[in-house]
């Protein structure tokens, strides 16, 4: 996680505001058939 927000295995980073509740506490990718992102779950953030 950095600043901007989690960055994925290739380099890719997925803003904060992009990331969705994860429902079962795990980090999923969703991704279109060419590769691309399609959706990002994350686990809640508790501070």
């Amino acid at each position: 996680m950095t600043a901007q927000g989690y960055i994925l295995p290739g380099a890719e980073t997925v803003p904060y505001s992009e990331a969705q509740p994860s429902p079962d506490g795990a980090y999923w990718r969703c991704k279109r058939p060419d590769g691309s992102r399609r959706c990002f779950f994350a686990p809640p953030q508790i501070y």
